[in-house]
């Protein structure tokens, strides 16, 4: 099931630069109708729970860079805010492994202590 949501995230980023390529390709003005596409999928990719792990496809994290500095101010800012998401997701996650690692047990020492006071 999680290849499946890979999958999805993948084609609607695909989708997304595409629109983002020829929304450039057109200029501001003519490809309003495809950088609205690039938008709307990169709206998408925000309300999807799964987000790019950093070792799994780093490749959509550094093209979404790229679409950061797109000529068209909504692409820009829509991708600045999907990749500025999934940092903050990452980092998330990043932190709730490391704490599990390292403590392990530290709610059960928690209970303990206060019960011992």
């Amino acid at each position: 099931m999680k290849s499946k949501k890979v999958e999805e995230m993948v084609e609607l980023f695909e989708s997304a630069k595409k629109a983002a390529d020829m929304a450039n390709a057109k200029g501001v003005l003519l490809g309003k109708q495809e950088a609205n596409r690039c938008v709307d999928a990169l709206s998408l990719l925000m309300r999807l729970t799964i987000t790019p792990k950093p070792k799994e496809p780093r490749r959509i994290m550094e093209r979404l860079e790229g679409l950061t500095k797109h000529k068209g101010r909504k692409i820009c800012s829509a991708a600045s805010a999907l990749l500025h998401l999934w940092r903050e997701r990452n980092r998330e996650q990043a932190r709730k492994e490391f704490s599990t690692k390292t403590f392990p047990n530290n709610s059960h020492k928690e209970s303990s202590k206060t019960r011992g006071n």
